[in-house]
């Protein structure tokens, strides 16, 4: 097993040797492996420029000597270096040893890439337009921000005031298919209006679940079907169920993200 790690961590690190060979090309001094960060995805090559990442998301990149570096935001300034602790989990997978990039040479495999990022625990970054410590007036309509580490079912909702659960997405039955990971989403989508907020929604509790395998069908059904409107009171109580079964988060194909909206009448 270990030996199949650092073959696929080799594969990986070929990316590092792949850049153009203009004399203005920037070069790639590590690679992404994973990233909730808007903006970053698996493969991405990184140089010396300032990195961002925001507050509740991360960036794991494999630098050039085999070490991998996990950054979790907020952050933002040049890609850091590795911090020479090797209980690291993931960094022992991909640890070469030391191999220089001038020795790899070669080309990027993506698909490397992809199985080493199955191997990382899910996660979510979960934003909205006004941040993460949101601030809405009545009437606004409610806009998020997601991005998983690798594919994922991913279900949003407000848990209101009055206990009321109140579906955000999917929407559509194209939504309700795997997230990509790595791909930013800004939701409501084109031509979607999105849940107004309601005074009902100040100190209301914005969670996001992403996960491996798909809700059961019918609870599925009724996220597309909600329109804006609160699940009934049965529907509620199995998504918290669900929710609850996942340990919250603790298990490596189970993730929760959560926000606290506020309303504001001014």
């Amino acid at each position: 097993m270990c030996q199949a790690h650092t073959r696929l961590a080799a594969t990986m690190l070929l990316a590092l040797g792949s850049l153009a060979t203009a004399a203005d090309a920037v070069r790639a001094e590590a690679v992404v492996v994973a990233a909730t960060a808007p903006g970053y995805t698996a493969g991405q090559q990184l140089g010396t420029d300032p990195i961002t990442v925001p507050d509740g998301a991360t960036l794991v990149f494999l630098l050039k000597t085999g070490q991998a570096v996990t950054v979790r935001g907020p952050y933002e300034g040049p890609p850091p270096a590795a911090t020479g602790d090797a209980g690291n989990r993931f960094d022992r997978l991909t640890r070469l040893g030391g191999t220089d990039q001038a020795e790899i040479g070669g080309t990027r495999s993506l698909s490397a890439i992809g199985n080493v990022t199955r191997n990382l625990p899910l996660d979510l970054y979960l934003a909205t337009d006004r941040g993460r410590y949101p601030v809405y007036r009545p009437g606004e309509p409610i806009r998020l921000v997601l991005q998983t580490n690798r594919d994922a079912h991913t279900y949003c909702w407000l848990k209101d005031t009055r206990r009321r659960v109140v579906p955000l997405f999917p929407n559509t039955a194209a939504e309700a298919q795997p997230l990509r990971g790595g791909l930013t989403l800004r939701l409501p989508g084109a031509g979607q209006a999105g849940v107004a907020v309601e005074q009902a929604f100040n100190k209301a509790e914005l969670r996001c679940m992403a996960r491996t395998a798909p809700l059961e069908p019918d609870l599925v059904q009724s996220f597309l079907a909600a329109d804006g409107r609160a699940l009934a009171g049965p529907l509620a109580s199995r998504l918290e169920a669900a929710l609850a079964g996942s340990g919250n988060g603790a298990s490596r194909n189970v993730v929760l993200a959560q926000l606290v909206l506020k309303v504001s009448q001014q």
